[in-house]
């Protein structure tokens, strides 16, 4: 007898601002809440956080904005993501690819920005 795979399927809910003393059940209730209105049961669905950031556009009223990682035992149909705002997580991150022909002279880092150092740093990991 074959086992039944249990693979959830993972949509990022973004766009849900809250004052920033909100406790995170808020936030996934709020959440529920917009699954709930085109018909999804929240009973199968899992919410945790996946981003945060402050919008402090408004002097007088600073909001956090949360995206929340949506996970459902069942996939979402493309109209009821698109009508929520849900956009499907893809994991297929594919990492870079070392080069197999030597360089003829030192790379140059220009700048001391965080990009800067940032690239200076994986070229030392790296051996350059």
């Amino acid at each position: 007898m074959k086992e039944k795979s249990c693979q959830r399927v993972r949509y990022l809910l973004g766009g849900i601002g809250v004052s920033p003393d909100a406790a995170d059940e808020e936030v996934f209730s709020r959440a529920a809440e917009k699954m709930k209105r085109l018909g999804i049961p929240s009973s199968s669905l899992h919410f945790r956080l996946y981003k945060r950031s402050v919008d402090a556009r408004k002097r007088d009223d600073v909001r956090l904005v949360w995206t929340v990682l949506v996970e459902s035992d069942t996939p979402i149909s493309p109209s009821k993501c698109e009508k929520l705002g849900l956009r499907a997580l893809e994991e297929d991150f594919t990492k870079p690819m070392r080069g197999t022909v030597p360089i003829s002279a030192p790379p140059m880092v220009v700048g001391m920005g965080p990009a800067g150092l940032f690239a200076a740093l994986e070229l030392a990991k790296n051996g350059y």
